[in-house]
């Protein structure tokens, strides 16, 4: 049971807080605002069942409050505290659907007591709900499934011929745009934990419930809304695009409002481009598909239009995952690990809140996608793992995102105690033939330190599996690498022995010239001579 307290009197605050059980009783005080506009987003925030609030109050009272909280359908109960007992202030209260209204100094029993019946009458208003929903659902199952399918079947593009659009429209008494109309496409944020949590997992009263709310709000400007059939958190409105004063961001706000005061769920809204005829429907749905998968998890925007996305939006992946690709890549490729533990604390790193806050739905996909995709291709024993791949590929597509960050730990957890001891007993050839294509690209800058810190190798333990492998000593390979280059800029630049000491990784101009002396019986300079003397 979420509280949350309204008062400019930082003494209230405290005092409510010292009175209420929250603990104990398992509640929980989600905010603390001190003016009606704070309140405002607090409770579009933090969705609370119970708001505790004064009526004096800076910049926006505790009525106006109230009133901004009716026009957004909020369910939740509304308990005020005042310091006046007459009923000027408390009648205006009670017109604005107030549960109870409690006298300053507040009395701790009193107020105890007014919460408890608070907490019952929403038990039970949650449950008179759920049986209103439940007997209408039955009733309109069928035609609305049909109206879904056909509308999911079009912005799929499985059906694109426009006179035919219109035909099975009519069939099914659907009402289609005719002229200018926006798609907008709302996602719904971990929706399968939210109506287990409060719809006792019945998915479809969640559905009826939030097909009304939509409906109702596009009655005044037209149009229509379906769930999209082939995702099981998505519904999709068509807006009309008319009137003088018609304004498709003003009706996704009122949809987002809605959504999150009256059904306590989460939702992100992309809106398409204006259409003018109803079989550009389809491109019209994966443009607000589009703007809305450009939405960054670290972001408080909601809503977003196609062609007025974020810069950079689809182009952000994080240090932490490229990491956990790199380390995934090499377990997959050369069989060998040097740190389980290692690939588990960095998948951590990267499903981590802030590792993901610079990420857009569309780089989650993007990244989850090629993450399950490198391990559909590890060698194991698991039978577990496919199955659960599968339902990661599903959901990366849904975007369910707590779904697949909790299947990526499973998967990663059971791929390692089923390839540990194989991996184990490898020889490390793949692994070294990975190392030595890292040092090629790399050769400026790689060093010992930076092998084992990018393949979270061991540095001993490197050192004696390269020596074994190839014959050689890991510091006269990278040598080897870098003479060889440098040899191909005396040959083909006009650059300096310093300017190629750089190019190849030495600081040093004079240490340069000695190791290449010291490989090649020649110094640079004399080096490039005879290259132009043999010539």
């Amino acid at each position: 049971m979420k509280i949350l307290i309204v008062d400019d009197e930082e003494a209230i605050h405290e005092q409510l807080k010292a009175c209420i059980p929250a603990q104990q009783l398992g509640w929980e005080i989600v905010g603390d605002a001190y003016h009606g506009e704070e309140a405002c987003l607090m409770v579009e925030q933090y969705l609370p069942d119970i708001v505790i609030t004064d009526i004096k109050m800076p910049l926006l009272d505790g009525l106006s409050f109230m009133e901004w909280m009716k026009r957004g359908q909020f369910t939740g109960k509304v308990i005020v505290l005042s310091g006046y007992g007459d009923f000027q202030y408390s009648r205006p209260a009670f017109l604005l659907d107030a549960f109870d209204y409690l006298l300053k100094p507040l009395q701790e029993v009193e107020l105890i007591r007014t919460l408890s019946r608070a907490v019952e009458q929403l038990a039970l208003d949650s449950n008179r709900r759920i049986e209103q929903i439940n007997e209408k659902a039955v009733l309109n199952q069928g035609i609305v499934l049909m109206r879904d399918e056909l509308l999911s079947q079009i912005v799929a593009g499985r059906i694109k011929d426009e006179i035919d659009i219109f035909v099975r429209a009519e069939q099914l008494y659907l009402a289609l745009p005719e002229y200018k109309y926006h798609t907008l496409v709302i996602h719904l944020i971990d929706l399968d934990e939210h109506i287990q949590d409060r719809y006792r997992g019945d998915r479809s009263i969640f559905y009826f419930a939030a097909r009304n709310i939509l409906e109702e709000i596009l009655q005044e400007q037209g149009g229509t809304v379906f769930r999209n059939l082939h995702k099981s958190n998505e519904f999709v409105a068509v807006c009309e695009a008319k009137g003088t004063f018609y304004d498709v961001m003003k009706w996704a706000r009122r949809i987002h409002l809605s959504l999150t005061t009256c059904l306590r769920v989460r939702a992100l809204i992309g809106i398409s481009v204006q259409k003018q005829r109803i079989d550009a429907l389809t491109t019209a749905y994966f443009e607000g598909v589009h703007a809305m998968e450009t939405i960054r998890f670290g972001t408080q925007e909601t809503i977003v239009r196609y062609g007025e996305e974020p810069d950079k939006a689809g182009q952000v992946e994080s240090r932490e995952w490229k990491e956990l690709q790199v380390l995934l890549e090499c377990l997959v490729d050369t069989g060998t690990i040097d740190s389980e533990a290692g690939l588990l604390r960095k998948l951590e790193e990267a499903l981590h809140q802030q590792a993901m806050a610079t990420m857009s739905l569309q780089d989650f996909k993007q990244a989850a996608t090629l993450l399950v995709d490198k391990i559909a291709h590890a060698s194991h024993r698991s039978e577990q793992i496919p199955l659960w791949l599968q339902e990661a590929r599903t959901g990366v597509q849904e975007l369910k995102v707590n779904q697949v960050q909790r299947l990526l730990r499973s998967i990663m957890d059971q791929l390692l105690k089923s390839v540990t001891n194989n991996h184990k007993m490898k020889s490390g050839k793949q692994l070294i033939y990975s190392i030595k294509q890292y040092v090629e690209d790399n050769y400026q800058s790689v060093n010992l330190e930076s092998i084992a810190r990018h393949f979270y190798l061991n540095k001993n333990y490197f050192c004696s599996m390269f020596k074994s492998v190839t014959g050689e000593n890991f510091s006269d390979y990278l040598t080897k690498v870098r003479m060889d280059q440098a040899k191909l800029l005396l040959a083909s630049s006009g650059l300096t022995s310093y300017e190629i000491a750089e190019r190849v990784g030495y600081q040093d101009q004079r240490y340069f010239s000695k190791v290449f002396r010291k490989t090649t019986g020649l110094l640079p300079k004399q080096y490039r001579a005879q290259l132009h003397n043999d010539i």
